[in-house]
């Protein structure tokens, strides 16, 4: 099913899809910084589902394990996208 990333910070993505996936899952997650070379490798686990009425589904997850080095990462991306 198709996945679409609505917002990522230091600590969790968001997504949206129309796949039923259980709070408290953990999944592996690669994620490309949009215009960079960036690309993270990492787990994510599932916090919070909420439904839109539409079928589609909202996800709230937090990374698992990733290193506090990373979080320049995503200073420097929102950083480019703000200039």
């Amino acid at each position: 099913s198709q996945i679409e990333v609505v917002d990522v910070s230091k600590s969790g993505i968001g997504f949206c899809t129309s796949s039923i996936i259980p709070v408290g899952y953990y999944f592996n997650a690669t994620i490309l910084m949009e215009n960079t070379d960036q690309k993270l490798l990492t787990v994510v686990k599932i916090l919070r589902r909420t439904e839109d009425g539409e079928n589609n589904f909202h996800y709230g997850c937090e990374f698992v394990g990733l290193a506090s080095i990373f979080h320049s990462v995503f200073d420097d991306y929102e950083k480019s996208i703000d200039a």
